[in-house]
């Protein structure tokens, strides 16, 4: 192994201005020869003229970047970051940690910086610390410490500077909300925190059942099926396999070591809805469940199933018959969720968006005008449907979830027409 001298080394990497002295009083913990030797062309620079190059200005650290490759520099801070204490007397030298950090670290940094933030009686300075490194090169799989340290730091200053942090590696990951909230769970806390941190988490399971929400099959096995705080609720509940339409491919339980079938290439995982099975099949899976600690009633959803001839189509032909009050439907479909399209002349249709599903199912009517002296004439439902950007579906490429909802909405209004000729 050839070291170069600073002589030798390119010239955007040479003169550096801090000297021996400043660098020694920097640093005074430091063990040079547990630091790895930083690879540059034909040749390394030694641990010492490293450090050297990586206290001083940011262009010297930028250079590094330029004559490195990432995974030499990533192991060189991660080692630098491993051995600093945690001392309250230490607060001015933090921010040589931190550049260095920032600047140099990659997965093997941050692993580092998220094992510090979690470890008990540690500083609130130091937690603070990591989670700045964090919030500039952590990535999803660091929220889950960061969520912990949060959850052990006392309300303050220190703790306003965490949450600000964790705040803008969010933003910086662009997660959806429910992206966020498989990531944000914890998951080496002790089991009277996971008691607190799991609040919460079953009705998030039951609310994902009943809007479809789909995990690709290695989330769903890492941050559900395997996950501290999930993986006793995921186990009292009976899962599938889905296709893009969201039909179920395959139905499973999660055994007791966390196993369950490989999945079908390209499905996701969801938990199962009635509406997904047929009447005998739930009835099945019900029984197979029975025993399980079941974290809400799966099988209480109610499902409006329709028969094959009538999923055939693009349409639902299961329309109320009798027509109503032109104010009494408006009401009725708002009430249920539907929303009011704008319109100057006429008003003749609602739609109801079932966004996770990715579909929005259309309700037309006979026509309200809404021009000045215009008749309100009762209303007959003409056709419901489902559309994704305002394309029509064929119910075989809609969610039986969505569909079952809009059946149920169908029988409401139908009892409302009913109700209505009898007053």
């Amino acid at each position: 192994m050839t070291f170069l001298s600073l002589a030798s080394l390119p010239p955007d990497l040479q003169n550096p201005r801090i000297g021996a002295t400043e660098k020694r009083a920097t640093i005074p913990w430091l063990d040079p020869v547990k630091l790895p030797p930083i690879p540059i062309g034909d040749g390394w620079i030694d641990p010492d003229t490293a450090l050297t190059l990586v206290h001083d200005q940011p262009p010297f650290r930028h250079a590094l970047r330029k004559h490195s490759s990432p995974e030499a520099l990533d192991r060189f801070a991660a080692e630098f970051c491993r051995q600093l204490p945690d001392s309250p007397l230490l607060y001015n030298r933090y921010m040589t940690w931190l550049l260095i950090g920032q600047d140099l670290g990659g997965p093997e940094t941050a692993a580092v910086m998220a094992a510090a933030m979690t470890r008990h009686n540690v500083t609130p300075m130091l937690r603070h610390g990591a989670a700045y490194v964090l919030a500039e090169i952590g990535d999803r799989t660091h929220l889950p410490a960061m969520t912990l340290c949060l959850f052990r730091m006392e309300p303050g200053f220190y703790r306003n500077c965490v949450q600000e942090q964790f705040s803008a590696l969010v933003k910086r990951l662009n997660l959806s909300p429910a992206a966020l909230e498989d990531w944000t769970l914890p998951d080496e806390a002790e089991p009277a925190e996971n008691a607190v941190l799991g609040a919460g988490q079953a009705a998030r399971l039951e609310r994902a059942m009943l809007t479809g929400h789909r995990w690709p099959a290695q989330i769903f096995d890492r941050r559900i099926a395997r996950q501290p705080i999930m993986r006793p609720l995921a186990a009292g509940l009976v899962w599938g396999y889905f296709d893009d339409a969201g039909r179920i491919l395959q139905a499973f339980l999660i055994g007791p070591a966390a196993d369950y079938p490989a999945p079908p290439a390209d499905a996701t995982v969801g938990i199962v809805h009635p509406s997904h099975l047929s009447t005998e099949g739930a009835a099945c899976w019900k029984e197979r469940s029975r025993d399980l600690r079941a974290p809400f009633a799966q099988w209480s959803a109610p499902a409006h199933l329709l028969s094959p001839e009538e999923a055939s189509g693009d349409r639902i032909t299961r329309l109320p018959a009798a027509a109503m009050p032109a104010a009494r439907l408006l009401c009725r479909l708002e009430a249920l969720g539907w929303h009011r399209p704008k319109a100057r002349c006429r008003l003749e249709f609602h739609t109801r968006p079932f966004t996770e599903l990715g579909v929005t199912a259309v309700i037309r009517y006979s026509g309200i005008p809404l021009s000045y002296g215009g008749e309100w004439s009762d209303q007959s439902i003409m056709s419901c449907y489902f559309e994704k950007r305002q394309d029509r579906l064929p119910l075989q490429k809609v969610s039986p979830i969505a569909i079952s909802a809009v059946l149920s909405d169908l029988q409401a209004l139908s009892s409302a027409g009913r109700s209505g000729r009898h007053q």
